[in-house]
């Protein structure tokens, strides 16, 4: 009953995943076993862990982006035990990260999200966990959280890293698989969660989260963000990313406004040399 199964979903991130595993081998605590989703790859895993390893390959057919509320279901099906601790790929959790989670999960019924720190510089050779906790930063509109603390506001939740049972996951149903590619998955994971009443919870409990070059702005993604939000706004009534599609709306690539009641219309796509101008390195993901 007090076993858990830890999920991550790794698309050939061989450095990402060595640094993961060795991450949870060295924290003070581990999970019983470690599901690895493999997205159209293959991957041999040495048993040099002390815990166990399952990959569980997933060769999808679909084209409309990279199906990870998919991949998720299909990690919490394979998993062996009722208590489920899921963690993207490129995130390193630190010494207390699994046991925080662990023993919050025993205490609290419900979804429980750890906290993450963005490292906002390109890290070579070992990654200690003091070089990442010195090389990393909270996200500044997230609250401070010290041990666990209920959230009533539902759109603090981001899937990278969190804590749930078999049971609460199947009553919310999974993740809804019509969202694809990039965007609003989770939070239609969270909203499913207050609809029906799930208590939210944050708690101290910290991964850093890499990302050596991003977009601060999602162009690259600017159809699923389309397809997403208005999927989100069809379930929902409430639009999400309003901000980005603000954005969007500003460049004149949509027509958008935050109150209408009909789905987005596409102007334009987004030219490449658009999308190259909001691409930064070496920043941290706030």
């Amino acid at each position: 009953m007090n076993k858990f199964s830890l999920i991550t979903i790794y698309q050939n991130q061989k450095k990402d995943l060595k640094n993961l595993l060795d991450a949870i081998e060295h924290g003070n605590e581990h999970p019983d076993e470690v599901i690895i989703v493999c997205m159209k790859c293959d991957l041999d895993i040495l048993n040099e862990y002390s815990f166990d390893i399952r990959c569980i390959s997933y060769n999808y057919k679909h084209t409309g982006g990279v199906p990870i509320s998919e991949a998720r279901n299909l990690g919490v099906k394979s998993a062996s035990f009722e208590n489920l601790i899921f963690l993207n790929i490129n995130c390193i959790p630190d010494s207390n990260f699994v046991g925080s989670m662990i023993r919050h999960a025993l205490l609290y019924e419900g979804l429980i999200m750890g906290t993450p720190k963005y490292v906002n510089q390109k890290m070579d050779g070992d990654i200690s966990l003091e070089r990442l906790a010195a090389a990393s930063v909270f996200h500044p509109q997230r609250p401070e959280v010290y041990d666990i603390k209920q959230e009533f506001n539902y759109q603090l939740f981001w899937s990278l890293c969190f804590t749930i049972s078999k049971t609460q996951y199947t009553i919310l149903n999974g993740f809804d698989t019509r969202f694809s590619g990039y965007g609003a998955e989770d939070l239609d994971f969270a909203f499913k969660a207050r609809e029906l009443n799930c208590p939210f919870y944050i708690n101290d409990a910290i991964v850093y989260h890499q990302q050596y070059a991003f977009y601060s702005l999602p162009l690259n993604n600017f159809e699923y963000v389309i397809k997403n939000s208005d999927l989100f706004y069809e379930k929902w009534g409430e639009w999400p990313m309003d901000s980005t599609l603000e954005k969007f709306t500003q460049l004149e690539l949509i027509e958008w406004k935050n109150d209408q009641k009909k789905p987005i219309t596409i102007r334009k796509k987004p030219s490449v040399h658009l999308i190259q101008e909001h691409t930064l390195k070496g920043q941290t993901h706030i």
